[in-house]
């Protein structure tokens, strides 16, 4: 859902990363989507694909 805090998730091979974002698209498990990272200072959009547990996978 649109503005719903989300868990961005990396995973690439023995590297394992997590940190909040929130969601600023509405979408379903495999929608890509933009997040919002950062402190409003030093804010960052990504974007990210919703993964079925619910956390979001950045597009890297």
């Amino acid at each position: 859902r649109r503005n719903q805090q989300v868990l961005v998730q990396i995973n690439s091979g023995a590297l394992f990363v997590s940190a909040p974002g929130q969601a600023l698209d509405e979408g379903k498990i495999g929608d890509l989507i933009r997040v919002r990272r950062g402190e409003k200072s030093d804010e960052r959009i990504i974007y990210c694909t919703i993964q079925p547990d619910g956390t979001v996978r950045p597009h890297i």
